[in-house]
């Protein structure tokens, strides 16, 4: 229910009057504040929300990287010798080429397999005959010299350790003399 006194008041207003207090400036009462003042003060809220993002994207940005490189040091190195590599034109029929090898890696290890090439310099025709005979069986050989020795380390066996083992086992199959040289031309780990 309204109360009489504003109903008097609303009663004793007509439209003239009405009029006359639209054309009447308001002064603002001290202990009102203004609108923009309220606005300046949701725009450092703001200020600092944006400040706060950036200041969050750093840190991740930071954090990032430092997992970055700390994975990339756990990372196993190859070898810690150097490899050289070096051509050497030997004459094809002084030359007996073997196609890749592909060697899986036990399951829980950085790589997945191993891929090399492998090539004998002979030293001479007989031997080159004898090989070319049992070529099937000295790849047997070899590969089985690669997985087993792969197996056993946790890391790639450096090349100079594989290409005396290769040499040893080719040369216990041969009866007409010996092999004394190996490379090793394609090798990958992946």
């Amino acid at each position: 229910m309204a109360s009489p006194e504003r109903d008097e008041n609303a009663a004793g207003i007509n439209g003239g009057e009405l009029d006359e207090l639209e054309d009447i400036e308001t002064k603002p009462i001290p202990g009102e504040k203004k609108a923009h003042q309220s606005d300046r003060r949701g725009s450092g809220k703001k200020g600092l929300w944006v400040v706060s993002g950036i200041g969050l994207c750093v840190l991740i940005g930071i954090g990032y990287l430092y997992l970055k490189e700390e994975k990339s040091k756990g990372l196993p190195r190859q070898n810690s010798e150097t490899v050289s590599v070096a051509r050497i034109s030997i004459p094809e029929e002084r030359v007996l080429l073997f196609d890749s090898f592909i060697i899986p890696i036990p399951e829980n290890r950085e790589f997945t397999y191993i891929s090399l090439s492998i090539s004998f310099k002979l030293p001479n025709k007989e031997i080159k005959r004898e090989m070319t005979e049992k070529k099937k069986d000295l790849r047997g050989i070899i590969y089985d010299i690669l997985t087993e020795e792969i197996s056993k380390r946790k890391e790639v066996p450096p090349l100079e350790s594989l290409k005396k083992l290769i040499i040893g086992g080719v040369n216990s199959a041969l009866s007409t003399g010996e092999v004394h040289e190996v490379y090793v031309t394609k090798f990958l780990a992946v």
